[in-house]
């Protein structure tokens, strides 16, 4: 999951679907989204997530919790700005019945501007938004929207288009059920929305992008990965090379303490030289294997069969393998790095202690006045 929204560059994630059970959350924070909202069921089914990236200027200001998993409603700033961020999983049925109780609360709460976005289950336009086409009647969603003033960006945008996020087995049939909207103000500022591949999830991502400014760190500096060593064609190139330059290096013009500096001068560069190729392989692998889905998913869209049905499944377990495999090596590189650091007193710990401060530091005062006495009360 991670992986998948870090390669979106995604600074807010709204997952459906998590399955958490309400007492025994499992710890899914990252690095890089230290915030992470779950509502969740005493049972495991249901469950939403919203994660916010460190990357931007984020308070939390007020925070709803669907008893049963069902949504989340968080008011919040971002960047100085108010927004109010809804992510909803509504019921395989009665799903207007749902809306309708949900939105009430939406816009008695609401501050800002409005980003609501999830897995409606159920289309806004049933005769574009499903395939194989057939006639159907008006989506009774497409009037709610309409009554709310609020808007489907990717339709929007992509007029006359047909795209879809959600792909039934059962019924052999494409739909578009996973949606954002927005509220007008929001839209206006709405610069691209794109529908993403169905892979190791049964669902399409959605995303969107809206204009706003962003304070990104600067690039870590670069340092040899010891687990690339790992890799035999990897180790060999370099041995060979090491071999090579002393071969070419070693006399008696050169001192041996230019000789030694040179001599990780020319390795750092081996090391990202065959790093490049590889991570250049891998993504090339990627890269043809979802264009390979995209033309079997266009395909099936609009004449579902057997053997198209077959080969998307072999793609997206071969994608499915393929991140798995970076996961792993993600995986192994944090134990490598708490394995050196974790009994030590350097940056690993200051950063912990650093996120444990964080959470427990008062950001602001607010003075309470009343006819009689004056008091201040902090707020976390």
């Amino acid at each position: 999951m991670w992986k998948e929204i870090l390669t979106s560059q995604a600074d807010i994630a709204c997952i459906q679907e998590t399955h958490f059970h309400r007492h025994k959350t499992p710890k899914c924070s990252h690095l890089k989204f230290p915030v992470v909202l779950t509502a969740s069921l005493e049972a495991k089914k249901c469950g939403v997530l919203i994660a916010i990236k460190n990357t931007i200027s984020f308070k939390q200001e007020r925070l709803i919790l669907d008893s049963v998993g069902r949504y989340i409603i968080l008011i919040c700033q971002i960047n100085n700005a108010f927004y109010t961020i809804v992510n909803v999983y509504s019921p395989n049925n009665s799903q207007i019945r749902f809306l309708e109780k949900v939105l009430p609360k939406i816009k008695k709460e609401q501050k800002g501007s409005l980003i609501m976005c999830g897995d409606f289950n159920k289309t806004v336009h049933p005769n574009v938004d499903c395939s194989p086409f057939k006639k159907r009647s008006k989506s009774n969603l497409a009037q709610l929207l309409h009554r709310e003033e609020l808007f489907d960006v990717w339709r929007c945008q992509h007029q006359g288009e047909k795209d879809f996020t959600f792909f039934s087995p059962v019924r052999k049939m494409y739909s578009r059920i996973d949606l954002i909207v927005v509220d007008k103000w929001v839209l206006q500022r709405s610069r691209k929305s794109l529908i993403g591949h169905i892979t190791w999830s049964d669902h399409a991502p959605i995303t969107i992008e809206i204009l706003e400014q962003y304070n990104f760190k600067e690039p870590a500096i670069w340092r040899f990965q010891s687990y690339w060593l790992n890799n035999d064609n990897f180790a060999e190139i370099m041995h060979s090379s090491l071999e090579e330059y002393f071969l070419h290096n070693d006399n008696n013009e050169t001192s041996v303490m230019t000789l030694w500096l040179a001599h990780k001068a020319y390795l750092r560069g081996i090391a990202i030289q065959q790093n490049a190729c590889l991570k250049k392989e891998r993504n090339l692998k990627q890269l043809t294997l979802l264009d390979r889905l995209y033309a079997l998913e266009q395909a099936n869209k609009s004449n579902p069969t057997p053997d198209n049905s077959l080969q998307i499944k072999t793609i997206q377990k071969e994608l499915q393998e393929l991140f798995i495999h970076k996961q792993t090596t993600m995986y192994n590189k944090m134990k490598l790095n708490y394995y050196h650091q974790g009994d030590k007193a350097s940056a690993l710990l200051a950063k912990r202690i650093k996120i444990s401060q964080a959470k427990q530091r008062i950001p602001f005062l607010i003075l309470v006045q009343s006819s009689h006495n004056r008091r201040i009360r902090g707020r976390n």
